[in-house]
């Protein structure tokens, strides 16, 4: 912890403030929490600070990042965890960090900051997206993986000790604190941010339409866009049944098409699309690195996860103007509120999400929508989000001279 550090003497000097990033794993393929941890320490080492990314394994090519993978021995999870919690404790004992900021529950950790939102919200979420008894069987199983249990032992410790600055990236994730751990002294929200490629309109159009083309869709009809790595946990089995429902109602000559991006071949969920007759009208895009083509080429984003501490893939959409269709259990939802976005409840809630899909296919209602997207772009930023860490960190370090 800071209070038992004398290392920030070097910072009061003028030197470099030396920042420990502590991640599971240092993949950015691997989605959100990765690739934001990726993101910050790239600012950081911009700003001047010295970053080390702490991991069980990895590799990230970013100027002026050091990645330190201490490895984890053992046949399964639960080992390999074990083994790189004893070898991240031994390793930060012999170390000089000004700081330790950690995306994984780690007792005497100076930040925890849990990007994929806490432990217990996200076992309840996957008992809810289950249904009443299979999601009951689910949780009792889950309490007793061994992995599981031991990021849910190491986070109610970190939870415990108010010395760890806790730093939600949503209101929905503060409030997990205050529910499940009694927790409101010394939690801070910073509100996640992203980046966004740089490029002019004329570029944008471009992948418009090339995307459009790809998938033989007129500039008129709408284009639906859902982006996940984990399909089911983003709710596309009840999107998949109530854009078909909205399709038979729609009136739409063109009602346009739904594309899925992301994750392998879902063989379940494609043919799920052929048994509600949308063969043709979905189109499954394996894993891309030109998502940004796709929300180009979207009209709107729908996003009905069964659970997300603040999606990056809500943000992204934002920023880039295209407005986005979520659930209340998606802590992204928060900055849709002024009209960036239309907020459902359960993804089961088949009439909110027809209605929703109805709205967006209006052009009007899309525009007005794009609006206020842009007004809320530049609060969404990926340099805003570090700006406030970094803050942060000079406030600590203020503390302990």
């Amino acid at each position: 912890m800071l209070s038992d550090k004398i290392c920030f003497v070097n910072f009061f000097a003028g030197g470099t403030m030396k920042v420990a990033l502590v991640i599971e794993k240092m993949d950015t393929s691997r989605g959100g929490r990765e690739v934001s941890t990726a993101g910050i320490a790239e600012n950081l080492a911009a700003r001047g600070y010295e970053v080390e990314i702490l991991c069980q394994k990895g590799r990230l090519d970013a100027p002026g990042v050091k990645i330190c993978a201490l490895g984890g021995a053992g046949l399964g999870r639960d080992w390999k965890l074990r083994d790189f919690y004893g070898k991240l404790e031994t390793f930060l004992r012999h170390q000089d960090y000004d700081l330790v900021h950690s995306t994984m529950p780690l007792p005497g950790a100076d930040i925890y900051q849990p990007r994929g939102g806490t432990a217990p919200a996200r076992l309840e979420a996957s008992r809810r997206r289950r249904g009443p008894v299979l999601g009951d069987v689910y949780k009792f199983f889950a309490r007793l993986d061994p992995a599981k249990r031991l990021i849910a032992c190491k986070e109610k410790k970190v939870a415990r000790d108010e010395k760890t600055l806790c730093l939600p990236n949503s209101e929905m994730v503060a409030g997990e604190f205050r529910l499940h751990y009694n927790r409101s002294r010394r939690v801070q929200v910073v509100y996640n941010g992203v980046s966004v490629p740089d490029v002019d309109e004329s570029e944008r159009l471009r992948w418009r339409q090339a995307r459009r083309a790809d998938i033989d869709c007129d500039e008129d009809e709408p284009v639906f866009l859902t982006v996940a790595k984990n399909l089911e946990l983003k709710g596309v089995p009840s999107l998949l049944k109530a854009y078909a429902d909205w399709r038979n109602i729609s009136g739409l000559e063109k009602p346009g098409k739904l594309v899925i991006a992301g994750g392998n071949r879902p063989y379940r969920l494609i043919k799920m699309s052929g048994d509600h007759g949308l063969s043709g009208s979905v189109i499954f895009v394996s894993h891309t690195d030109s998502i940004f083509e796709w929300y180009s080429a979207a009209d709107a984003c729908v996003h009905l996860s069964w659970y997300d501490a603040c999606s990056r893939v809500v943000l992204e959409a934002t920023r880039w103007g295209l407005p986005s269709i979520t659930t209340v259990y998606n802590g992204a939802a928060e900055i849709l509120g002024a009209g960036a976005g239309i907020v459902v409840g359960d993804p089961e809630d088949k009439k909110a999400v027809i209605s929703a899909l109805e709205e967006m296919a209006d052009s009007k209602s899309r525009t007005e929508r794009k609006v206020a997207c842009r007004m809320a772009a530049d609060y969404l930023s990926l340099e805003r989000h570090v700006k406030e860490l970094v803050e942060i960190y000079e406030a600590l370090a203020e503390n302990v001279k």
